[in-house]
C-alpha cells in the first residue's frame, strides 16, 4: 500500500545546504507525482513554489490563508508581512 498524503516539518537547526536541496527535491518531486502534503517549513520561496493553499499560524493562531500568491506574496496582516520581512520575502 502506497500513502498519498505525508505530514512533514522541515527543521532549519542543523541541515546542510545541501541537504536542504536534497530534501526539496524529494518532496518536489512527491507533489508533481500528485502526493498531498501538510508542510511545515520557513522554505518561503519553496511553498510560494509548490502549495497550493498557505496557512501562517502565530503563537498556535491562524492569523492568515489563502494562496500562495495572497499570503506570500500580497499579506492581509501586519505580522504576516514582518514574518515574510524577516526572511528577506516581503509582501507587496
Amino acid at each position: 500500500m502506497r500513502a498519498r498524503r505525508r505530514l512533514l516539518q522541515m527543521a532549519r537547526i542543523g541541515i546542510y545546504a545541501e541537504a536542504t536541496a536534497e530534501v526539496l527535491r524529494v518532496m518536489r518531486e512527491l507533489a508533481d507525482d500528485g502526493m498531498t502534503m501538510v508542510l511545515v517549513t520557513h522554505e518561503i520561496a519553496f511553498a510560494r513554489d509548490v502549495a497550493d493553499w498557505v496557512v501562517f499560524v502565530d503563537g498556535g493562531l491562524i492569523v492568515e490563508e489563502g494562496t500562495p500568491g495572497e499570503v506570500l506574496g500580497n499579506a492581509r496582516m501586519q505580522r504576516t508581512r514582518a514574518f515574510l520581512a524577516s526572511f528577506g520575502s516581503p509582501s507587496q
